[in-house]
């Protein structure tokens, strides 16, 4: 390998993909980067072999081949090498870098002991998804390995729309559009939606990489695996969870008997505050209760000996309004996807308050939070 190329260029995407590599096991090859030179480029691949993350940039390829460079020592030698413009030759497994008065030796790794790059293929779809789409539902994937089919989001998107879903089993959030994103592209044959439950770490690395690069995060949904590209050098990937997704629509009432309508910014930072109080709780519970047309929250600690409690004015409350108990910090993060300004409805599907509590508001349509209540 002989290759020459602009060194903000390479330092920038060796900033992009080491993360992937550095957080991997001890494997030296898979702390590395594989740098494969081709005709008039250079590409950067690193994994964790969970998830994979690809750069492409421009690069004068006198010969091509392969290396595999520790992620941090390349990152460490570009910050310091003296010209702008840089060549890099392989000798055996390591490489040369040379820019100006500067010369570098690094110790590579066996190229060929670097694992097999498989690239996502049978693309069904592809969405540009902004990071505050991904974050309408993701705060609800579960964190427990062992429910592996809850460790994602279950995406779906067709010609009825999209529709993005996580759940861990205590509480659901769902976001639904008639529409795609414009700029979408569906590539399957028939009238049945594209679907997959996609690891939520690819979702949240590819909007990071968008937001912190300034572009696009777009999600591409293949056969048996999902791609996250940024600005079209950028690419993440890693297989899709396999797995039944859970019938969540069951989970979801059909009928309410009652609901309370009251302001996000008054409830939310009452919640909030109440969550504070609780934080070094395993599971900080909040009672909600209609006392004498006020909404009364009451949150008790008995090991800081703290007993605190918020009294609101709803806008209005319809029909039964049962007392219950909701996990405080659940609550919080529902709210927090909500508009400062909107108007929340909360709707209690049975009056005893031992059935499932919906988080929604007109103002932002197609958001929606299920959150199941707590014994008090």
């Amino acid at each position: 390998m002989d290759i020459t190329f602009e060194r903000s260029r390479m330092l920038k995407a060796v900033n992009t993909v080491k993360s992937f590599a550095e957080g991997s096991s001890g494997q030296k090859v898979l702390q590395s980067i594989c740098l494969s030179a081709g005709h008039g480029h250079v590409r950067l691949t690193a994994t964790d072999l969970a998830l994979w993350c690809q750069v492409d940039i421009e690069a004068q390829t006198a010969e091509a081949g392969t290396a595999a460079v520790p992620a941090r020592a390349l990152g460490t030698v570009l910050k310091t090498l003296a010209g702008s413009r840089v060549s890099l030759r392989k000798a055996a497994d390591d490489v040369r870098l040379a820019a100006g008065s500067s010369e570098v030796r690094v110790a590579g790794c066996d190229a060929g002991e670097y694992p097999d790059i498989v690239l996502p293929e049978g693309r069904l779809a592809a969405m540009p998804l902004a990071a505050s789409l991904v974050n309408k539902v993701a705060y609800a994937v579960s964190g427990d390995a062992t429910r592996y089919t809850l460790n994602g989001v279950h995406v779906e998107a067709g010609g009825a729309g999209l529709k993005l879903v996580a759940t861990d089993g205590h509480r659901l959030a769902r976001y639904q559009a008639a529409s795609l994103p414009p700029g979408s592209v569906l590539e399957a044959d028939g009238e049945e939606p594209v679907s997959g439950i996609v690891p939520s770490r690819l979702l949240s690395e590819g909007v990071r990489l968008g937001s912190q690069l300034g572009g696009t995060a777009t999600l591409e949904l293949h056969e048996k695996s999902a791609c996250m590209r940024v600005n079209g050098a950028v690419r993440l990937w890693a297989d899709l969870i396999e797995g039944p997704y859970p019938a969540y629509e069951g989970a979801i009432p059909s009928t309410y008997c009652g609901c309370a309508t009251i302001g996000k910014g008054a409830l939310g930072s009452a919640v909030s505050r109440l969550a504070a109080l609780t934080k070094g709780c395993r599971v900080g519970r909040v009672r909600l209760a209609i006392e004498d047309g006020e909404m009364v929250l009451e949150v008790e600690d008995a090991a800081l000996g703290v007993r605190a409690i918020e009294r609101l004015a709803p806008s209005s409350v319809d029909g039964t309004v049962p007392e219950c108990g909701l996990n405080v910090r659940f609550l919080s993060e529902a709210l927090e996807r909500l508009p400062e300004a909107a108007r929340v409805q909360l709707k209690f599907s049975d009056e005893a308050g031992e059935s499932p509590v919906a988080v929604e508001s007109s103002d932002c349509a197609g958001l929606f939070a299920l959150l199941m209540p707590m014994r008090l």
